[in-house]
């Protein structure tokens, strides 16, 4: 009956020891991480001093085929425009709207956006968009696509 105390006082410092280990783990380091998307396209990240993405520190390169003209695809950059907070277990979530014109067309586009860092130095996500295209005011075609990425330093 002596041993249990020492052995529960063992057992509660290893998980508070795993905690802590895991929280290091999830603080990513200042700096500046790329990759690639699963569209084999550019991905970018920076992570300031304070440990936040700054404005336009996300920035991801991505298409999404369009469901009316198949043979057609909407080809964007999206950066976040403000901060965005990393929690406590490193993850981070960005949601949008905005408008991007070319020529005659214009893309009302809705993205969303999870990552999560899984070490100090590599993120991982999912980035999703949702493209209304429209001519002149008028409905042309939705375009849509989720990827993936990854990032290290």
């Amino acid at each position: 009956m002596r041993q249990r105390p020492w052995l529960v006082a063992a057992a509660v410092a290893a998980l508070a020891l795993a905690c802590a280990a895991a929280a290091l783990a999830a603080t990513p380091k200042p700096g500046k991480y790329r990759g690639k998307t699963s569209q084999d396209r550019s991905v970018r990240l920076k992570i300031n001093d304070a440990g936040r993405i700054p404005r336009d520190g996300f920035k991801i390169h991505w298409q999404a085929p369009c469901q009316v003209k198949q043979d057609m695809a909407w080809t964007d950059v999206t950066h976040n425009t403000r901060r965005i907070e990393l929690e406590d277990d490193g993850s981070f979530e960005l949601d949008a709207k905005y408008k991007h014109t070319v020529g005659d067309f214009t893309g009302h586009i809705k993205i969303e956006t999870d990552g999560k860092f899984d070490t100090k130095t590599s993120a991982s996500g999912t980035f999703k968009a949702r493209v209304r295209v429209t001519e002149d005011g008028d409905y042309v075609d939705t375009c849509k696509k989720t990827v993936n990425w990854s990032v290290s330093d």
